[in-house]
């Protein structure tokens, strides 16, 4: 064994230790999993509008056309806002079914009903996301006698995939799913985060239509309760706090895709005109992903700050010895790597010119495994990626940590200073008080 390839392995079991500080084996084991379903499953998710139909009465159904037949393979009731999402088991053409159970029996001969896929069948398999948007109404017709005898007939397994989403659920940050566990758990076995625990943006009060939504967004491995002591001190009387959690582990292109639709069904909901975003380390670049998605969806996308701590936007050589090297990929490693597409087309974009971006940097550690200056966990030359900060209006540093920048009454007070700004900034423009 050459000390390059020597090395090259120590750095890899380096990364490893880092990430994780107990349970290494059952970790690995639930990771390779993880990785394998993911590797050979598709995903079909989408909305059901359902206008002023109740939610708990909507089934939604994943059906595969065999050469038998039709096959149910999943069902599920919708999540809110009327979300739903599947892993598809295995190559086929399928359909999608949703119908409202009028009597809350189960289905019967009359129920209004609606199918996606008819006659020719959505094609899906591993590596296939398919995203579909369809409506369902009382006055509309019931199913076709085929399906409604697939769905009667079905015999789903019990632990069929699915995956849960919700949009703008009322939570207290203290709650044990906010916590560093489950945290843990979204980095090393996301698609049992995302099935149990669902992937949602929280509100942590009511709703008020006279408050600015400012969403806090984690980084890898991260997870909401880090925000415990910014949350504290916003505002209240002009802001209104949200956290969006995901499972970090997850490619990072779909959990911002994920947190676009759900913003975009909430603003459709709530009619927001404009919200602002923090967001720390990797959570940066999937929150940047959410906002050119928003964008190219519509010209209003509502964010108008864009606060961003630490992160790697020039991506994270240890991330990509691990990809290329550890026994176990964690899959949103492959997105943080310095030459990963992913991070080559989200640079290539440039933000909404409505947008500003406030890029905040720490300096304070040391790494033996990081080239040059950094934060103890990502270099200082990947935080100022030429890319991000060209297109930034402000760019801090501060003297913290990868970790400490969260709690520095410098960066909290910072944070507050750039809200209030921007505030001022929509006034002066004619965007309200």
């Amino acid at each position: 064994m050459g000390l390059r390839s020597g090395l090259r392995i120590a750095l890899v079991l380096a990364l490893i230790a880092a990430l994780t500080a107990c349970g290494f084996a059952r970790r690995m084991a639930r990771l390779e999993q993880n990785r394998n379903e993911i590797a050979r499953n598709g995903v079909v998710a989408g909305v059901v509008q359902i206008g002023e139909l109740p939610l708990d009465q909507v089934e939604v159904a994943l059906l595969r056309r065999d050469t038998d037949g039709l096959h149910a393979v999943a069902l599920s009731h919708l999540g809110e806002g009327g979300y739903f999402a599947f892993l598809v088991p295995q190559q086929g053409v399928y359909l999608l079914a949703a119908y409202y159970d009028r009597d809350g029996r189960g289905l019967s001969d009359d129920d209004p009903a609606t199918v996606v896929g008819l006659p020719a069948g959505l094609v899906v398999g591993p590596g296939v996301e398919l995203s579909q948007r369809f409506a369902l109404n009382a006055a509309m017709a019931p199913l076709p006698a085929e399906i409604r005898t697939a769905l009667r007939k079905a015999e789903v397994p019990p632990n069929a995939r699915k995956l849960q989403l919700f949009a703008g659920r009322t939570a207290d940050i203290d709650e044990a799913r906010f916590g560093r566990a489950f945290g843990t758990k979204g980095l090393w076995a996301p698609l049992d985060f995302a099935s149990e625990m669902g992937i949602g943006v929280y509100f942590l009060g009511p709703y008020r239509s006279d408050r600015i939504p400012v969403l806090f967004v984690h980084g890898v491995g991260g997870y909401p309760q880090q925000w415990s002591k910014l949350i504290a001190s916003l505002d209240r009387d002009r802001f209104q706090p949200w956290i969006y959690q995901y499972p970090s582990g997850m490619r990072l292109g779909q959990s911002g895709d994920t947190l676009a639709d759900l913003l975009q069904s909430l603003q459709k909901r709530y009619g927001f005109s404009r919200m602002m975003i923090v967001a720390h380390s990797v959570g940066g670049l999937v929150s940047r992903q959410a906002i050119l998605r928003l964008a190219r969806v519509s010209p209003q996308q509502p964010v108008q700050l864009f606060v961003t701590l630490s992160t790697p936007w020039g991506g994270d050589a240890l991330a990509q010895l691990g990809a290329s090297r550890s026994p176990v990929v964690v899959p949103s490693w492959q997105d943080i790597a310095p030459d990963s597409v992913f991070l080559h087309d989200l640079l290539a974009q440039t933000l909404p010119a409505s947008l500003r971006h406030q890029l905040f940097f720490g300096y304070r550690g040391s790494n033996m495994l990081i080239q040059g200056n950094s934060d103890g966990t990502i270099a200082l030359v990947s935080q100022l990626a030429q890319p991000a900060q060209l297109q930034a209006a402000r760019v801090r540093g501060f003297d913290e940590t990868h970790e400490s920048i969260l709690d520095s009454r410098a960066v909290i007070e910072a944070i507050d200073e750039a809200l209030e700004q921007s505030v001022v900034i929509d006034r002066l423009a004619g965007g309200g008080s």
